[in-house]
């Protein structure tokens, strides 16, 4: 009215006689949709872990699951119950399809539902994961995937009036009934029952429950209302009034479907069957042994009523006055000798008058469904004729006999109820005595165990004695453990190298501080995989070399460098334990910064000494003059070209040569050999007078001359001697 901006009601009902839309709008704010998805988790978990598995167990391979959610708003908890589902089938080898009946009187509810787009904050109840794997992200929006949306068939439907949905496994109806008066709740369990099949489930909301059908459902959990279906015999099942039956279109397809003069057929057995039970049948009751009521034939209010108190259906606290005590002995005289009883003339007040009526308890065995039930059945005898006016002492004398009569009456129903009490009381007396018997049994097993717990106690005394000492060497092995642990822990640090353990999934297990110079470590990274923590290495193959030690049980070595240039040999071996398995592997980094500086000065020396001595050679060439200098021992260890030339020798043969070897020992016949020992003795310089060599065809006389060269470490024999030959002008 104030969106209208309408003050009276008679306004608003003309606007709403003339405006079909604002009916609809005042209908669907009448209306209750408060849902969200995995409302209270818990019972959606106990669907999931509990009930699901179990129907889809009984579900044969290409089967049909069904399930029916009225009541559903907008569809959160259909495809929550969809949700669950999808995450049970993948766990279940049998292939089964789904069908999922989403239902509410709310068309404009039932549109969005089958829309499937819900906005972001359907975050706080559905989680990460499956916000990733059953919805599209679209914008500010959540939109439920197809996997999902096939499973649902969404249609407006009044509970009440229309047809339900049939063969069902799982009918969810929660937070409804709650909404719903008494006569509707009674006319919708007896239909939820129907629409189940044999060991379908029913779930409830929290608060909701199914009150007077019991005997209609079991319970599976008690805290989240999950009931599973009883089957019922057919006469003991509650009238179920079915929402709707053939429309008017439907009678009148089947009336023109009658062939021409033809009549309807009328089940004449079943309507003769309903005019004698409704016309001269007795009341009558089933009743369980406890006496509780589980069907009623006829009326009963001339013989029961509901007393004041709580609500009950047991027989015995509904019976009236003048018949509770005989139904409880009939009761119990039947149970007790499994024959009918019956109990004549007994008179029940009936608002101000007393009805005589004759009492029938009939134990049943046949069909086994009835079986250990019992029938109750009630018929009214005629009360004797009022008498018409006679003389006073007939009256009187017909007033004292029919006074006696029913003190005789009275006097032998108080009789047997005395003796039912008698028998009742002897048989209690006898429960007794062996009730007394199994407690001065159980006395004596008590007394018994009293002295095993009492031997019991030394034992654990003792026990706890030595308890005490292992906890004392525990303690001691402790701090011996400790003082270990802080030895190592002090040794790997005092050798200042890198140490790092991980175990056989390459999860780090301990580290050294200096460890996290080279691996970017924290405490808090110990039992993540190595792999995942980031490195200060320029090597990119650790990881593969601890995966190739771990396999092949052989250690690895590589030197590798950090990004800060400092270089570090890396070590891994296999961890072995005392009893020699392998546990893991154990990384070391150590230091050899000053080996490779060293190693880069002595490949500069190197380098520098072989451009030094290419230099000396390439002047020692430049000499025209053939020279060779000669070792100790008479060994070429240096020739120029020139000399080369002059003994027809190739430069990279020559070297190592015995000088008085070569040239056919052309320098074996002069006095070089004198000479040269002469030198060595006594360390000074020679000159041999011309010899002929023989070069390019022509022979020419070379003087040879002698030099002592002395090496810079001054030793005796580390000298080398220069041969110089100088042609004869």
């Amino acid at each position: 009215m104030g969106l209208n901006q309408i003050q009276g009601h008679e306004q608003y009902i003309s606007l709403l006689r003339k405006n079909p839309e604002e009916v609809e709008a005042l209908f669907r704010e009448l209306l209750i949709g408060v849902t969200n998805f995995f409302r209270d988790p818990e019972s959606f978990d106990a669907l999931k872990y509990t009930v699901l598995p179990e129907l889809f167990d009984k579900i044969p391979e290409d089967g049909t699951f069904r399930a029916w959610v009225p009541g559903c708003s907008t569809g959160e908890e259909v495809y929550s119950l969809a949700m669950i589902i999808r995450e049970v089938l993948d766990k279940n080898p049998k292939r089964i399809s789904v069908q999922l009946f989403g239902t509410d009187i709310d068309g404009f509810a039932i549109d969005k539902a089958r829309a499937g787009l819900y906005p972001a904050s359907i975050a706080a109840d559905v989680s990460e994961e499956r916000l990733k794997r059953f919805f599209i992200k679209e914008g500010d929006s959540f939109h439920i995937r197809r996997e999902i949306r096939d499973f649902a068939v969404f249609s407006a439907q009044d509970l009440i009036k229309d047809p339900p949905f049939s063969r069902l496994h799982l009918l969810c109806c929660r937070n409804l009934l709650i909404y719903l008066d008494t006569e509707a709740q009674k006319k919708l369990l007896p239909l939820f029952h129907y629409t189940l099949r044999p060991d379908g489930v029913l779930m409830l909301g929290s608060s909701e429950t199914i009150g007077s059908f019991a005997n209609l459902f079991d319970v599976m959990d008690k805290k989240w209302k999950i009931f599973r279906r009883v089957e019922v015999p057919q006469e003991l099942r509650q009238q179920i009034e079915f929402p709707s039956g053939p429309s008017t279109t439907d009678m009148a397809l089947a009336t023109n479907k009658l062939a021409p003069g033809e009549e309807p057929k009328v089940n004449f057995s079943l309507l003769t069957q309903k005019a004698i039970l409704d016309q001269f049948a007795p009341t009558a009751l089933l009743v369980d042994p406890r006496g509780h009521i589980l069907y009623v034939q006829g009326r009963t209010g001339k013989y029961l009523e509901t007393p004041s108190g709580p609500p009950t259906h047991n027989i015995l606290d509904m019976a009236r006055q003048g018949l509770r005590i005989e139904l409880s002995s009939a009761l119990r005289a039947a149970r007790t000798s499994h024959q009918t009883v019956i109990r004549k003339r007994i008179g029940v007040k009936t608002n101000g008058d007393t009805q005589m009526i004759t009492l029938h308890v009939s134990p049943q065995y046949v069909p086994k469904e009835l079986a250990g039930r019992f029938l109750v059945v009630f018929e009214d005898v005629e009360n004797p004729p009022v008498p018409g006016p006679q003389s006073g002492d007939q009256a009187i004398q017909k007033h004292e006999a029919a006074r006696i009569i029913a003190l005789e009456q009275e006097l032998q129903n108080t009789r047997e109820s005395h003796q039912t009490t008698i028998e009742e009381l002897e048989s209690s007396n006898e429960e007794l005595k062996s009730t007394n018997e199994e407690l001065q049994s159980s006395n004596e097993e008590l007394q018994s165990t009293n002295e095993e717990l009492e031997s019991s106690k030394e034992e654990l005394q003792s026990l706890n004695e030595e308890l005490q000492t292992v906890n004392a060497e525990l303690q001691s092995k402790v701090e011996e453990l400790s003082a270990a642990h802080d030895d190592m822990r002090n040794l790997l640090n005092s050798t200042e190298i890198a140490t790092v353990f991980v175990d056989n999934s390459l999860r780090v297990k301990r580290f050294t501080p200096q460890a996290t110079a080279i691996i970017n470590l924290i405490q808090t990274d110990i039992g993540r995989p190595l792999q995942h923590v980031a490195t200060n290495l320029t090597y990119a193959g650790m990881i593969s070399d601890l995966e190739t030690v771990l396999k092949n049980l052989a250690p690895q070595r590589a030197e590798v460098q950090t990004n800060s240039g400092d270089w570090f040999k890396m070590r891994i071996i296999p961890y072995r334990t005392t009893d020699n398995r392998i546990d893991g592997a154990v990384l070391t980094f150590t230091t050899i910064n000053e080996e490779k500086q060293a190693q880069e000065v002595l490949t500069t020396s190197k380098t520098e000494l072989e451009q030094a001595w290419q230099l000396v050679r390439d002047i020692f060439d430049m000499n025209e003059e053939p020279m060779a200098v000669l070792d100790a021992k008479g060994r070429i260890v240096l020739a120029n070209a020139a000399f080369s030339d002059l003994m027809k020798l190739p430069d990279e043969k020559i070297a190592g040569l015995d000088v008085l070897d070569i040239k056919n020992g052309l320098l074996a016949a002069t006095d070089l050999k004198t000479r040269l020992m002469d030198a060595a003795e006594k360390k000074r310089d020679f000159t041999i007078t011309a010899s002929e060599i023989t070069q390019a065809d022509r022979a020419n006389k070379y003087f040879i001359n002698g030099r002592i060269i002395r090496t810079d470490d001054g030793e005796e024999e580390a000298y080398r001697i220069l041969l110089q030959f100088v042609k004869e002008k």
